[in-house]
């Protein structure tokens, strides 16, 4: 994350929010820069047609002719989100509140501001939802300009810990994953765990067995490959910070979810593809499902994210 670039955060009328504007707040404060929430109110069958509505920051509206009903529902749920975010001690120069597609406002607004990075939640209920159930998520972990960040339940310091693990193997995208990774580990003082998971051939089986073997079973050839690769990660990586490399075999997300409690991680940073299905440079949707499996947020870089 570069100095001084705005951390944003998107929340819903939700229980997870708090842990979602503390992540943001937390890497805001550490790396410099400014912290804003952004909350979209779902746009009614009548009212789609309404653009972006200021609330906290200046926006250049441009909006539809609406009926008096449209306007007084519109009204309720500004003040309905106004009042959410007040009572969750976001200032009013912090918040907005935005309505229509909540996907495209929030990847709008994230252009706009040049955002390090976007935190979502894991389980809100309504614009933003799970990033395995809900679209909007879905499509921000592919689209977002910037890194997106997923926060999951039950930990109500979400960036506690003291190591960033990153996933790196040699397919598309991970050289910007572990710049992200790094960034993210001197922004928060963590040590960076840069990690490869050799891909079992059986990996389909292995979710119903034993996922994990031995590292010492990969043939000669292939742990070479592996340790090549991580080294050349690691050249990838500033000089000062401190960096450990690691391999395992098995099953990528469920190594990567494994390996980041086991070293209590305060976030796991893996790339996907970008533009098309969640295909991470580790196999598979491991972006995706990695932030159903992870303890601890979960830094997903798009392609198409600088």
């Amino acid at each position: 994350m570069h100095r001084l670039r705005p951390v944003i955060c998107a929340i819903d009328f939700d229980d997870l929010a708090p842990q979602v504007i503390g992540a943001a707040r937390t890497l805001a404060h550490a790396g410099g820069g400014d912290m804003r929430v952004v909350h979209v109110a779902a746009a009614s069958s009548a009212s789609r047609a309404n653009a972006s509505v200021r609330s906290g920051l200046l926006l250049a509206p441009h909006r539809a002719p609406a009926s008096a009903a449209e306007e007084e529902e519109l009204g309720h749920r500004l003040a309905d989100a106004e009042a959410m975010m007040s009572q969750l001690g976001v200032s009013a120069e912090e918040r907005l509140v935005l309505q229509g597609d909540a996907m495209l406002e929030i990847q709008a607004f994230a252009r706009r501001l040049d955002a390090a990075m976007l935190v979502i939640g894991t389980r809100g209920r309504g614009s933003v939802k799970a990033a395995v159930l809900g679209s909007v998520s879905r499509d921000l972990l592919r689209s977002a300009p910037c890194p997106v960040m997923v926060v999951p339940r039950g930990r109500e310091e979400p960036l506690r810990g003291e190591t960033v693990v990153c996933g790196v193997d040699d397919d598309y995208g991970w050289e910007a994953a572990a710049s992200v990774a790094a960034c993210l580990a001197q922004t928060i003082g963590s040590r960076l765990v840069l990690a490869h998971v050799e891909q079992r051939k059986d990996a389909v089986a292995a979710r119903h067995a034993a996922a994990s073997r031995p590292v010492e079973e990969l043939s000669a050839s292939v742990a070479l490959d592996a340790a090549r690769l991580l080294r050349r990660a690691r050249r990838h990586v500033p000089k000062g910070l401190d960096v450990t490399l690691a391999l395992r075999q098995g099953v990528a997300a469920e190594e990567l979810a494994a390996l980041a409690r086991e070293l209590d991680a305060a976030s796991v940073v893996v790339a996907s593809r970008g533009p098309g299905p969640v295909s991470t440079i580790v196999g598979g949707s491991v972006a995706q499902e990695l932030t159903t499996r992870s303890h601890c947020p979960v830094v997903v870089v798009a392609s198409v994210a600088g």
